[in-house]
């Protein structure tokens, strides 16, 4: 009897099953999806707007050498010098000028604005001899500005008057940071000399540049300019800037004019925490404790808020009257809790 096949089963086995169909299964290939550099910067370029430092420097690293671009580099340092901590700018700046990118007027700006934050006069140098041999010192009012900044902050006035006298055409900025810089260094009438050369020469003058001013009128005690600023705010349209009113609180709260720094306040179209802090610290300084617990109830009553400022001039108040300061204490307890 001839031998015949045996009929094929109707079902195979699962391992049979599973190697028929990886036998038959076409070929799968892992192809690894290629991040897009421009994605890639702008992811980096919002995390550094945002001060998320940590997770922008990772899409910095994560991209590969020849995608990182000036602008990249520009913006992780500027996001830093923001932000903080303003010594990796330095570092970033560092690691920069050995690729062969060449900075340009907005990369020395950024280190010049680290170097005033960490106040390093001697890497703030090195980048003004960088600039100026790359031609941008005497160009660009954006690496002038920013070394009149730099050296203000590191204590090197004279430096940085140098530079200001060097700009053919200075700009607000350039005046407003040459003022800064007399300021915080406690030429309070170097610094109101050259606001008056300032506004004769006709340059506009902003609300930053005025408080400046008056700040430096304050330190000095001098009501007639006080007076003629706030007269020039009037003019120029500045009286209902919040931010200007509540330094003209503290103008002549500083000077003693108790009655214009309440009528200024009482005028104010909007009143912030900082202007309620601003008047019951001038009445305190004062030794006008019932102005400032005045005003402080009014607070409390009004706004139902403080911080820790308020709580310091009130305190200050209560513990220095020597009648009733149990009473004023236990209203102030009552008040805050």
């Amino acid at each position: 009897m001839a031998w015949l096949p045996s009929p094929p089963p109707t079902s195979l086995p699962r391992a049979s099953r599973v190697c028929l169909g990886v036998a038959y299964a076409a070929p799968h290939r892992s192809v690894e999806s290629v991040p897009d550099p421009a994605a890639q910067l702008s992811l980096m370029r919002a995390h550094a707007r945002a001060g998320r430092m940590q997770p922008a420097r990772q899409a910095f690293d994560a991209m590969p050498p020849r995608d990182r671009s000036l602008i990249a580099w520009t913006a992780l340092m500027s996001g830093y010098a923001t932000h903080g901590p303003a010594s990796e700018a330095l570092d970033l700046l560092l690691r920069m000028v050995e690729s062969p990118l060449r900075p340009d007027a907005f990369v020395f700006s950024v280190a010049l604005r680290a170097c005033a934050a960490v106040g390093s006069l001697g890497v703030g140098r090195q980048v003004h001899a960088a600039a100026a041999k790359m031609g941008y010192v005497g160009a660009d009012l954006f690496v002038a500005n920013g070394l009149v900044t730099m050296y203000a902050s590191c204590r090197s006035l004279g430096c940085a008057e140098k530079v200001f006298d060097c700009i053919a055409a200075p700009d607000l900025v350039s005046w407003t940071s040459m003022l800064s810089a007399y300021t915080e260094n406690g030429r309070d009438t170097q610094a109101l000399m050259l606001f008056i050369e300032m506004v004769n020469g006709g340059v506009s003058c902003d609300a930053h540049t005025l408080s400046i001013a008056l700040r430096a009128a304050s330190s000095l005690a001098h009501v007639r300019l006080g007076y003629q600023l706030h007269c020039y705010m009037i003019k120029a349209c500045f009286v209902n800037s919040e931010f200007l009113e509540n330094c003209l609180i503290e103008f002549y709260g500083r000077c003693r004019e108790l009655q214009l720094m309440q009528k200024v306040f009482d005028e104010m179209n909007v009143k912030d925490l900082v202007s309620w802090n601003a008047v019951i610290q001038c009445y305190a300084d004062n030794l006008c404790d019932e102005g400032a617990l005045v005003h402080f109830r009014d607070l409390m009553y009004k706004c139902a808020e403080c911080d820790e400022y308020t709580l310091g001039s009130v305190l200050h108040v209560i513990t220095r009257r020597k009648a009733g300061s149990v009473h004023c204490g236990q209203q102030f307890e009552v008040l805050c809790f």
